[in-house]
Parts: structure tokens; sequence; C-alpha cells
């Protein structure tokens, strides 16, 4: 999952078992900030940093709409061949809770994107480009603000 040194680590899924996480994604027990969504009454499995845990209750007992994602920030970084990174954000979403018999016995799907940092003013410069062959789309895309409008609803 990791690219480079996290700086802060956006968590969410119902089912997690943090210990099991950390131990599979070691990457993530050394960002700066972690922020850890959860649905469990009492805490995931698993010690966290104070403050790192947010519950977010079930609307409904079965069904509920619940997103499986990571958010990763990473700080600027040289590569192990003295590549320079400019650091960004990397959206990684999954069809996994953060379980070992999910990841274990089960078929996942993981899908992730890379988004280099935004300059200061800069409208847009987050927006996803098309793939090789693709036409652009006649409208303008700005993933990070369509991010971050689903982030804050409630």
């Amino acid at each position: 999952l990791a690219v480079g040194p996290i700086d802060v680590a956006v968590v969410s899924n119902y089912m997690i078992d943090l210990c099991w996480l950390l131990r599979e994604a070691p990457a993530l027990g050394t960002a700066r900030r972690l922020l850890v969504l959860h649905e469990a009454r009492s805490p995931p499995e698993g010690a966290a940093p104070a403050g790192a845990l947010l519950h977010a209750p079930r609307t409904l007992k079965y069904g509920t709409h619940h997103s499986k994602f990571l958010l990763l920030s990473y700080r600027p970084h040289r590569g192990p061949h003295g590549e320079h990174y400019p650091g960004g954000l990397r959206v990684v979403v999954t069809t996994a809770n953060f379980i070992p018999r999910d990841c274990s016995n089960k078929c996942q799907g993981l899908w992730w994107q890379d988004f280099p940092p935004r300059r200061a003013g800069a409208a847009g410069s987050a927006s996803a480009a098309p793939l090789h062959g693709a036409q652009p789309s006649p409208q303008h895309v700005d993933f990070g603000e369509d991010l971050w409008t689903y982030l804050a609803e409630p």
C-alpha cells in the first residue's frame, strides 16, 4: 500500500482487526497521524494512538452503506534509487473488511490511484487524467472536490 513515508492515514471500514491490519500493512503504524473510522461499539482490537479511533454508528441493522477505503497522504521523499517523489495522496478503495477471514478466505477487489499534491490556488490540479488511448471528458472533473464533498456528507 505504501510508496513512501505516510504523513496521515485515514482508514474507514466497519469491521477492523487493528492488530492484524497493522501487522499486514506496517507502514500504517508509522504514519504521523492515524485516524480509524469503525462501527464497533467497543474500539477495534489493537493498540491505537489516542484520538485515532472514531465510532461511525450504523443507521440500519443490515444493508447499510459503509465505505471501505484508505486515504494515505505522503510526504515528499527520495526513492531507493535517489528518485524524487513529491508526495501526494493515495486513495485506496476495497471490498474487504479489514479482518483476517475476509482477506484470507474470500475473493476481494482493490482499486487505488495516486494524486499529486495540489499547488496553492490551482483549481483541478488533482483531476483524474484519462487512461492511455481514452478521450478526455468534455466536462472538468475535480476528484479532490468530489472526495471532500463525499467525506463531508453525514
